[in-house]
């Protein structure tokens, strides 16, 4: 059973963009199904780590494509990409710690915050900045 499914209202229209976005989707589902299937501690770990991974790159990613799109918003886009690289850090170091509920709260975060937060009030802003060749990639 799937907790997110990936949705056309996501896209940004900037394949690079979307595409990481696809990607988290698909690994928060893969922690998902993980704890609700056999709650593997090592395994549960390994996707928190690399969606913390995960997550810096494509923020560095993404700033970087706002820098080349001189976007106004980058400064505040930066600092809120640190904020929420510091609440995941946080997370996974939590679970580490045996902080059982800490998977709850990760969900809650990336459901609330970063995906619909995130992506649908601050990553949406990129479409009104983006260069018209952004769809070149798909090509």
């Amino acid at each position: 059973m799937s907790i997110v499914r990936w949705s056309d209202r996501f896209n940004l229209d900037i394949a690079a963009i979307d595409d990481a976005h696809r990607h988290l989707f698909e690994t928060l589902d893969r922690l998902h199904a993980e704890l609700l299937g056999e709650r593997r501690r090592p395994v549960i770990q390994s996707i928190l780590d690399y969606m913390a991974d995960y997550t810096r790159t494509h923020f560095a990613e993404e700033e970087a494509l706002m820098a080349q799109m001189h976007d106004p918003a980058l400064e505040r886009h930066r600092a809120a990409h640190r904020a929420l690289v510091d609440r995941l850090a946080r997370i996974a170091a939590d679970w580490r710690s045996g902080d059982a509920h800490a998977s709850v709260e990760f969900f809650g975060f990336l459901l609330g915050d970063w995906l619909w937060r995130h992506i649908m009030e601050v990553d949406m802003k990129l479409r009104t900045h983006a260069p018209d060749d952004r769809h070149a990639a798909d090509t």
